[in-house]
């Protein structure tokens, strides 16, 4: 399907990520910034390390004073982080293993990217961590369904064949009101959930067709900051 102007590439897009639809996500995507997040990972899963892992001493040797319990506890965590099969299982769910994800399409592979930086799969992992039931993910998801909705405020031409599309995300809340003067309690109503624009950058294809930019900070998906009570 080609979209004929950024405005419906982004709708388009809004309920695709809506609805989990992670592969129709990327194949909204310019075909040429797929490539090159292709490329990008893996050089990362496929180069050798350029440095050795941080050891235990040279933890302490910068904090002296740290018992050597607590120091062998972040360069764990450290360590974690840098392992790699650690990361593509973290990050790419549908992926078994680097030779796997050799072989995938560039566009399998963002969307199993999108997958694994999305919002389900975040609260998945915390509730494994904290031994929580699925239904807390499940309500924890409705919640963040019901709170938040993007809402596209005009698009910006950059030349003939990339846009930005503005746009802010609203939280379906009632702000604080403060007990201050009038005019202060119409600037807080004005501002509430208007301080923070994002930006969606979109590129025109040969065939006319507007397309999504594969990166990492597509839609802000994967920001999150999230949390399970």
């Amino acid at each position: 399907m080609l979209f004929r102007d950024p405005e419906a590439l982004f709708h388009a897009a809004v309920a695709a990520l809506a609805r989990e639809d992670w592969l129709r996500v990327a194949e909204m995507c310019d075909p040429a910034s797929l490539s090159l997040f292709q490329s990008a990972v893996l050089r990362y899963y496929l180069e050798p390390q350029s440095h050795a892992p941080v050891t235990v001493e040279q933890y302490l040797a910068h904090a002296p004073d740290m018992p050597r319990e607590v120091a062998e506890y972040h360069v764990r965590q450290i360590h974690a982080e840098i392992d790699r099969s650690k990361s593509l299982e973290r990050d790419y769910p549908t992926v078994g293993s680097i030779d796997e994800l050799r072989q995938m399409s560039a566009v399998a592979l963002y969307a199993s990217w999108l997958e694994g930086r999305s919002l389900r799969r975040q609260l998945q992992q915390i509730a494994k961590q904290q031994s929580l039931p699925d239904s807390a993910v499940d309500e924890a998801l409705r919640a963040a369904g019901a709170e938040e909705r993007a809402t596209l405020l005009g698009v910006v031409p950059d030349g003939e064949r990339v846009a930005h599309v503005l746009y802010r995300t609203e939280i379906a809340q009632v702000p604080a009101i403060s007990e201050d003067g009038a005019e202060e309690r119409e600037f807080q109503a004005d501002m509430a959930g208007r301080q923070f624009v994002s930006v969606l950058t979109c590129r025109r294809g040969k065939d006319g067709g507007w397309r999504l930019i594969a990166d990492h900070s597509l839609l802000g998906h994967g920001a999150n900051v999230v949390s399970l009570r």
